[in-house]
């Protein structure tokens, strides 16, 4: 129940941010969330961002202790370019990333966070 709070406090947070700041570009790119698995690197779904200012945003609830650090990603034939980095800690705080100039195209983010079962939230404004 508290992770699903969480989630949602996190997207709509995320998301009245975002409308906020609708004229600087798309008002929401997309929003994505799921529990780590304490591995190295953990992958977003890959979604579609169109053409326009956009930032990453990240929210991992925790108790400030460990860090994190988040990469925005282009899907693209070949290496993926990275487009972002953010870092920060687990401090029941969304981190974001200054606004950039992106072209359309399919993005995802990876996030390395060493904890097990801790709630992630985060996606491209």
């Amino acid at each position: 129940m508290i992770k699903q709070r969480f989630a949602k406090a996190a997207g709509v947070g995320a998301m009245a941010l975002a409308l906020g700041l609708g004229s600087a570009g798309d008002a929401l790119a997309w929003q994505t969330s799921f529990t780590s698995n304490g591995k190295a690197s953990q992958s977003s779904p890959v979604r579609s961002v169109t053409k326009g200012k956009h930032f990453l945003n990240v929210c991992i609830k925790g108790n400030g202790k460990t860090k994190f650090t988040a990469e925005l990603y282009k899907k693209v034939e070949g290496k993926d370019p990275l487009i972002q980095k953010l870092s920060g800690k687990d401090s029941n705080v969304c981190w974001m990333a200054p606004f950039k100039q992106m072209s359309a195209g399919k993005y995802y983010f990876t996030v390395h966070y060493p904890k097990k079962g801790k709630q992630v939230s985060g996606g491209v404004q």
